[in-house]
């Protein structure tokens, strides 16, 4: 099957504890002048992700619960074409994640947005999918500059508890610095560079405790490399085109982040 245009269409089966709906946006905006080798690169391309759900329908994502196994958690899958006829190369990818953190934690209010990669590992080369793993030393997306309107629901985040809720404020500081482990990996098809990815996390909360998502709560691997052993990219040209997909598979429902 060939591959064409920016936007093929990403599949995936979602486990239980994460929202069905994937969110596609286009980074392209995020990605020009790329520093590779010698040169600049301005990669186009899209970010297709899924959230953890809600403790409670009309709830935000758990996402941005310190307390629970999916604190700042994410899957995702970006879809990126050959630029000029060329395949883009798999090292750059770093950079583009550290690129997409900084957009999402502008998004959501940071006012001194930060993000590094300070390790990569990537598998030697084989058939079929390499494993590329990364550390991301970054902020929280947590912090009293959150939006309260233009976004969904799903991840706008009270500033306060509501009477008896947990709040992230009684946890960790508001965008604090911490480290996200990404797990992931990644192929070319047609030309397109695919990378899926999925995140947990490690940070001291305000009391002095040292967490570790991972490996305080294994199932949430576990679930992640479910999720990325039945990803799918199906062409549907260059947009979005709303066809519904096979059973127990998720299309992405348009509503995007920029």
């Amino acid at each position: 099957m060939s591959l064409h245009g920016l936007n093929p269409v990403v599949q995936v089966e979602v486990m239980p504890g994460w929202y069905p709906a994937l969110f596609p946006v286009d980074m392209s905006r995020h990605w020009e002048q790329v520093p590779y080798d010698d040169s600049a690169l301005s990669v186009r391309g899209t970010s297709f992700f899924l959230l953890p759900s809600p403790p409670v329908p009309g709830a935000c994502s758990r996402r941005f619960d310190p307390c629970g196994p999916y604190f700042q958690s994410v899957f995702g899958v970006y879809v990126i074409p050959p630029l000029d006829g060329t395949q883009v190369p798999v090292g750059i990818l770093p950079e583009l994640v550290r690129r997409d953190y900084v957009a999402w934690l502008r998004r959501f209010g940071d006012p001194e947005p930060w993000a590094k990669v300070p390790v990569a590992r990537l598998a030697p080369e084989g058939t079929g999918r390499r494993r590329l793993y990364l550390e991301i030393s970054c902020h929280l997306d947590t912090g009293q500059g959150n939006p309260q309107t233009g976004l969904p629901v799903l991840i706008t985040v009270p500033r306060q508890a509501s009477s008896g809720s947990p709040h992230w404020s009684n946890t960790v500081h508001g965008y604090d610095v911490h480290t996200d482990v990404a797990h992931g990996y990644v192929w070319y098809e047609s030309g397109h560079l695919i990378y899926c990815w999925f995140v947990g996390t490690r940070f001291t909360s305000r009391h002095g405790d040292m967490v570790d998502t991972y490996a305080r709560f294994p199932q949430l691997l576990r679930e992640q490399e479910d999720m990325a052993a039945s990803v799918r990219v199906l062409d549907r040209g260059t947009g979005y085109i709303g066809l519904s997909p096979p059973a127990g598979l998720v299309a992405p429902t348009g509503e995007g982040v920029s």
